[in-house]
């Protein structure tokens, strides 16, 4: 294997020992030959890592972490840690059709203008038929179709634009194992959202969309899965990510060039910051209490950060990825 394959990917991982073997052996197939496997194990207490370590291919390349940092800074970490031009995250319960990386890749290098390319993806249930499943089909079976306008090539900053203008609602483009971004893209503009719980991807995808041109290929080649113990699920029922929104809308605020294009953004941040506010008042004048477990930790973390920043000590909501090492 070259020391700089074209592709990196990198499958973050904590407790998917379940899914890895499978996860494995579909990157491991692809009809592009020029990619490395990364696996970067968010401290698992299962035999993910033992899993991973056994599959006989030295395309894969196993980092096993002692400290636990969460989803966003995991998926950063392991994007900081691949060596590929582009970089293809694969979510460790989810597979890639054998085409996948060749489909993804002819866009970026046909035209070096662009940063990210997605297409639809198919989806996986414990259960095809029931109620659940039928429910995600209906609100998540195809992303893409928010947009009016899609392309076979986007210009940049304007699916970032529609998106704005349908006011940062809703993953538009898909989950990272339905995308392809160019590794320079983020060394320049930064990885996930380290703060964000649950719509950590899309606001990464719509400051990638601002900046540079975005390729569409319509074709389902991935599949994500859907169960009771994936991370969607848990952030979800958790309640844990009720402060993304107004995260997302400050992401994208940090960037000046995206503030300037989009003034809007301040007038959905007040929107935000008031809804925030109406929810921590609520129980104070008769309303419902709230779990606090799931509201206080992200607001103290929040006003932490926001003091922090006033004194200019705040640290990098975006992950920061660094050149290629090797």
């Amino acid at each position: 294997m070259r020391s700089r394959p074209l592709v990196s990917i990198c499958v973050p991982t904590f407790r998917g020992a379940p899914w890895i073997g499978e996860t494995l052996a579909s990157a491991l197939a692809q009809t592009l030959d020029d990619f490395e496997v990364l696996v970067v194990d968010d401290a698992s207490d299962d035999d993910t890592v033992a899993r991973a370590r056994s599959v006989a291919d030295d395309r894969v390349r196993v980092v096993a972490c002692a400290t636990n940092v969460g989803l966003a800074a995991n998926w950063n970490r392991a994007a900081s840690l691949s060596r590929g031009r582009f970089v293809k995250w694969l979510l460790q319960d989810d597979v890639l059709y054998p085409r996948c990386l060749e489909r993804l890749c002819a866009p970026m290098l046909a035209r070096e203008d662009v940063d990210l390319v997605f297409g639809p993806r198919d989806l996986l249930f414990d259960d095809p038929d029931g109620r659940e499943a039928s429910a995600f089909r209906r609100e998540s079976g195809t992303l893409h179709r928010a947009f009016t306008e899609l392309l076979a090539w986007n210009a940049a900053g304007s699916l970032s634009a529609a998106w704005i203008r349908g006011h940062c609602l809703g993953n538009w483009i898909g989950e990272p194992t339905a995308v392809l971004v160019r590794r320079a893209a983020l060394e320049r503009h930064g990885g996930f959202h380290v703060r964000m719980k649950q719509l950590v991807d899309m606001e990464l995808w719509g400051r990638l969309a601002f900046h540079g041109a975005v390729a569409f290929v319509d074709e389902p080649l991935s599949a994500f899965r859907v169960h009771a113990h994936s991370a969607t699920r848990r952030q979800t029922s958790s309640g844990v990510d009720w402060l993304d929104q107004l995260h997302q809308v400050e992401g994208l605020l940090r960037d000046p060039a995206i503030a300037s294009a989009h003034p809007e953004l301040r007038r959905f941040r007040a929107h935000e910051r008031r809804r925030v506010v109406r929810r921590v008042w609520r129980p104070f004048v008769g309303g419902p209490r709230l779990p606090v477990r799931r509201t206080l930790p992200g607001l103290r973390d929040y006003a932490v950060d926001r003091v922090r920043r006033l004194f200019g000590l705040a640290p990098p909501i975006h992950g920061v990825i660094g050149p290629a090492l090797g």
